[in-house]
């Protein structure tokens, strides 16, 4: 049943096969059912490449699963719906904003670095102009 729902969610032509199904086999109680055309399309159809139709996947299930008052169906579009990458995502997300942070704080350091820094070569100039003035001075003593 899930494999079935990734093989729909997962195969363009998926659509295609259980709007047939459904249209064929309107007054059934199920067109998901073992001999239905609809499965055996999407059991050959299994591991296409991904589009855009998830949505519409969903949205077809969710419709049939009300029309036909299954909960199976409306089930199966739930776990359909389910983003599988959500967890990679937000992953993904918290590492971008702790470097974002990393870089800040490194950005913060660098600059109170570059201030101490002129700072210190400020009085050290100014320590050497007063070293000098004092040697010109006991030079004319």
């Amino acid at each position: 049943s899930v494999s079935v729902a990734e093989a729909v969610a997962t195969n363009p032509n998926a659509m295609d096969a259980i709007e047939a199904a459904a249209e064929v086999d309107d007054a059934s109680p199920s067109f998901l059912q073992e001999g239905s055309s609809a499965l055996v399309s999407v059991r050959r159809l299994r591991g296409a490449p991904v589009d855009g139709s998830r949505d519409m996947i969903v949205n077809l299930l969710k419709g049939q699963g009300a029309h036909l008052k299954s909960t199976l169906l409306t089930a199966l579009a739930m776990q359909i719906a389910k983003d599988p990458f959500a967890k990679i995502k937000t992953l993904i997300q918290e590492l971008i904003e702790r470097l974002l942070q990393e870089a800040n704080n490194e950005s913060n350091q660098k600059g109170w670095c570059d201030k101490a820094t002129a700072d210190a070569n400020q009085k050290r100039d100014y320590a050497a102009e007063e070293v000098r003035t004092l040697n010109s001075e006991m030079a004319k003593l």
